[in-house]
């Protein structure tokens, strides 16, 4: 789309978080994979790399967006704890 002739909108590349979410980010590295191969040896219903790589991956994402939750509520506590600061200027 071109608004003017110094300016060019491209169309969004951004993916949304939903978009994010599906895509599996995680890649096994080679500690990941002798982790999976000593799990596998062990037990009956062995994880293929694939599954392995997206429970990692859901973990990973659900465990950020935990640590934001947390953040924001440190962020609230801590505005309320000042704004009843006595020794505040």
């Amino acid at each position: 789309m071109r608004l003017n002739s110094f300016t060019y909108r491209s169309p969004r590349t951004e993916k949304t978080a939903e978009e994010l979410d599906k895509k599996v980010e995680y890649d096994l590295d080679s500690e990941d994979e002798e982790f999976l191969a000593t799990y596998n040896n062990e037990n009956k219903k062995p994880l293929s790399d694939d599954l392995c790589e997206r429970l990692i991956d859901a973990l990973e994402k659900e465990y950020f967006k935990q640590v934001g939750i947390l953040n924001i509520h440190y962020t609230i506590l801590s505005i309320i704890d000042r704004s009843f600061d006595p020794h505040r200027d």
